[in-house]
């Protein structure tokens, strides 16, 4: 993908509002229905299904700390148009999902068990995506502590996922979480930094990320 395609589907800060109304917000409603699904019984998650026209591949989208689907409607409308369904859940404590505070009318308060929740929670949204989409490949694509979780994601189970790719995460956090949960589940993994790329993402397996990012790239 080059520049100038790059420059015209970046919507310009000139205008912005407007345009989300008039045509990004009317795109997306088109093509994303709100749906909730359990991995333990009673508690929903609420993710977003937004399915692309004419779609090469997936990705999941897991957002940051104390944000919504909302947030990144802008980034879904992205995907939408370069050819990507993009499945997105809300984390536990966030925006409609199932809540672990004892005061769950505060919409304010963020409380989590263990990590690894929010990485068990992301890998069940992969998979019903998978199951409904078995000939198209799954990336990742995260920001924040939603990288952090992503990468944990990859390297729990990376036979899922063809790549993944965050934004803002700091790469000695993200370290600390995929070496710990390595070591929990004696997984071998690693990041890599893809040659003609200025991101790092994260695999086991180099061929399947050189191929991606070819794509991605040319």
């Amino acid at each position: 993908m080059d520049r100038r395609t790059i420059h015209n589907l970046i919507i310009p800060a000139e205008g912005y509002a407007e345009i989300m109304e008039s045509a990004v917000l009317p795109y997306l409603a088109e093509r994303k229905t709100e749906r909730y699904c359990e991995r333990e019984q009673g508690k929903k998650i609420f993710y977003l299904r937004c399915l692309a026209d004419q779609p090469q591949g997936i990705v999941i989208l897991s957002h940051g700390y104390t944000e919504t689907a909302d947030k990144h409607l802008e980034n879904v409308y992205y995907f939408l148009c370069r050819g990507y369904h993009v499945f997105m859940p809300e984390h536990c404590g966030h925006g409609r999902s199932y809540r672990l505070c004892r005061d769950t009318g505060d919409l304010s308060l963020v409380h989590i068990d263990d990590y690894q929740r929010y990485v068990d929670d992301l890998l069940f949204v992969s998979r019903l995506a998978a199951q409904e989409f078995p000939e198209l490949p799954i990336c990742l694509y995260g920001h924040s502590m939603g990288g952090g979780i992503a990468a944990c994601a990859a390297a729990q189970e990376p036979r899922i996922f063809q790549a993944e790719y965050e934004t803002y995460v700091s790469k000695k956090v993200q370290e600390r979480f995929v070496k710990k949960l390595c070591r929990r589940k004696n997984i071998d993994a690693k990041l890599i930094r893809v040659k003609g790329s200025r991101h790092e993402i994260f695999n086991s397996d180099n061929k399947i990320l050189e191929s991606y990012w070819q794509k991605i790239l040319s």
